[in-house]
């Protein structure tokens, strides 16, 4: 299908053909690709670029401006960090539902574990890793968790003794000397039935 179409865009005075779909779609992606870039002087890009790199390399997310500078100029390093944050979105993710420290540090290890030695971007992703593990650690609730599973055990059941401590002085409060007798016990022992009528 020829679509056979001549654009003149009025901004930059130039003549754009649209004959075909492929160059519609180069024109978007050279519009697209062109709208950080040509805003930026060479200084600044090569801060941007320094600045990038030092947070891949310290684990950090990148803003969304430093994502999209990141894809326009190197597609193949943004798909890297895509990975990378997926991962440590999971690692995160997985952290949430940690009952114990020990729980939380066989999952960190395991994330560890899983990263391969011939993978060329495995400094960044253990440099992601290794954040959302300290960040992690040094948040309030990782300080409320029970250190190991017996330490889980035990606080549960601490809970549930408590539990029955306050039902049992509940009845107690409760409970009137005048009113019982061993007849009403019986009675209230024995078992329901629901006639229908």
């Amino acid at each position: 299908m020829n679509i056979g179409m001549k654009a003149v865009n009025q901004n930059e005075n130039e003549n754009v053909d649209f004959s075909s779909k492929a160059q519609i779609t180069q024109y978007v992606v050279d519009k697209m690709r062109n709208s950080i870039c040509d805003q930026m002087t060479e200084e600044q890009k090569t801060n941007l670029n320094g600045k990038i790199q030092q947070k891949l390399k310290s684990g950090k997310k990148l803003s969304k401006k430093e994502a999209q500078y990141l894809k326009e100029t190197n597609p193949q390093m943004y798909i890297q960090h895509m990975r990378i944050q997926a991962k440590a979105e999971a690692l995160a993710e997985q952290l949430k539902h940690a009952k114990t420290k020990q729980q939380a540090n066989n999952i960190i290890m395991a994330s560890a574990a899983s990263v391969s030695d011939k993978d060329p971007y495995k400094e960044y992703i253990m440099a992601a890793i290794n954040k959302v593990a300290d960040d992690y650690k040094s948040a309030p609730g990782y300080q409320r968790l029970p250190s190991t599973e017996a330490d889980l055990q035990k606080r549960k059941n601490a809970e549930t003794n408590s539990h029955f401590e306050k039902d049992g002085e509940e009845q107690d409060k409760e409970f009137d000397p005048m009113s019982w007798s061993p007849l009403q016990e019986i009675i209230d022992a024995m078992p329901k039935f629901d006639v229908p009528v």
